[in-house]
Parts: structure tokens; sequence; C-alpha cells
């Protein structure tokens, strides 16, 4: 008698407010709509900016098939702010290969990649500062104003309280206030931010800042915007 099939599952860890994804063996179009359904449930059950780990070490492939149904997870996954999103991969595995050129290159969210399920539970327990998921914008334009000063610059990530600046014409000093002003696509139209920021931390030609007084409108326009930029981050090759 064939041993049963052990299938993909999604998990809702309520006790640390983790959604915790298990891919396995190999993934067809079917099995990854009933893990999206699966998602759907375990979600509900979590707070707002719950954390996510996906774990592919048992993992062999993904048809590509299934991809369709994967950005279709990912795009509910990230209706609403989500904490952090750490990757478990085994680089032995065609899975890592797979999941590692859809994001190769691309805007979009700055995933964290470790070895082991542990790792994942380790890196969430022991490090507060993670807090907010960054997005890689790749040099989107920012007008910094210091002193009523203009100054152009690029975003080089962004998450919904702070952001990464890089400037050839200004490098504030740590402490300073700042006025930030970028645009960001929205899901109808192109959307303004206009943020007092905070530097806090300064290196030879970037910088970063903390958003300041931002409101929860604020905070859910920008979550969507950042979305919106990354859309085109999970279409198969």
């Amino acid at each position: 008698m064939p041993a049963a099939r052990v299938c993909s599952t999604a998990i809702a860890d309520l006790k640390n407010n983790r959604l915790i994804l298990t891919f396995r063996g190999v993934v067809t179009t079917k099995e990854m709509e009933k893990l999206y359904t699966a998602i759907r449930f375990a979600v509900a059950d979590l707070k707002e900016k719950h954390d996510v780990i996906s774990d592919f070490t048992d993992c062999k492939f993904m048809y590509l098939t299934s991809l369709v149904t994967f950005k279709k997870i990912l795009k509910f996954i990230f209706s609403k702010e989500l904490g952090q999103v750490i990757r478990v991969i085994a680089s032995n595995r065609v899975i890592s290969k797979q999941i590692l050129n859809l994001t190769l290159n691309r805007p979009g969210h700055k995933p964290i990649y470790v070895s082991t399920l542990e790792d994942a539970k380790n890196k969430l327990d022991n490090s507060a500062s993670l807090e907010s998921l960054r997005f890689d914008l790749h040099e989107k334009p920012v007008v910094m104003t210091s002193k009523s000063v203009q100054h152009d610059g690029f975003i080089l990530d962004l998450s919904t309280s702070d952001c990464a600046i890089t400037s050839k014409t200004a490098i504030p000093n740590h402490g300073d206030e700042i006025q930030v002003r970028f645009k960001l696509n929205g899901e109808t139209q192109p959307e303004l931010f206009d943020f007092s920021a905070k530097v806090v931390r300064v290196e030879s030609f970037s910088f970063n800042v903390q958003f300041l007084n931002v409101n929860s409108a604020q905070r859910s326009l920008l979550w969507g915007c950042l979305v919106v930029e990354s859309q085109g981050d999970y279409i198969p090759n």
C-alpha cells in the first residue's frame, strides 16, 4: 500500500501572531489552491502586522502553473500590513532557485532568508528591531527639505515607518529633522507622501530616516502603494 501523501500546510501561531507555511514535496496547482483556502482561514485568526514564515526545506519544486496561485496567495497575504516575511530554504533544492529567481533584481519586499525553521523563529523572537517590512524600490526619487533648502535623492528601500535614502548633494547629520516628499503608484493613481522625519543613521553616501507623526490612514495608504509598487515581484519567468 503506497504511503499517504504529505501535503503543504498553513498554520496560525496565535501565541506569536505568525502565519507558518510549510511547502512539501512537489507542489501542484491543485495543492496550491488547497493551501490558498487554508491560508485564508488561518489569517482570519491572526492580528494585524503578523509575521509570515514560509518553510521550503521539505519542498522539491513547484510546477510553473502553480506559481500563478502562489502569486494570488501573496496578494491575499499582503492585503493587510505584515510584520516580517522569513523564508526557510535549503540551498541544494530546485525550489530554492525558483524562489530566489522570482524576486531577483525586482522591486518588492525584502524577505529574510534562513536555513532552518528554528533560525526563523529565533530571528523573530530575538530581534526587537524587526517591526516594519522593508521594500526595495530601486532608486525612487525623493525630495528632501532641510533648513528651508531642497535636495534631490533616491529612496533605496522603504517601510511604513522609515526609509533609506541616497543623495549626491546632501547627507544630513544624525538627529536632524527633515521633510521628505515622494510619489508612489497607487491602485488608481499616483499618491504623494510628505512626511516629517528624523535622521537615525548616517553612512558615507546614504542615511536612514524615521517618519514622525504618521497616522493610521497615511500608514494604510503607504502600505497599499508599497504593495502596488511590488506587484511585478512574482511574475513567473
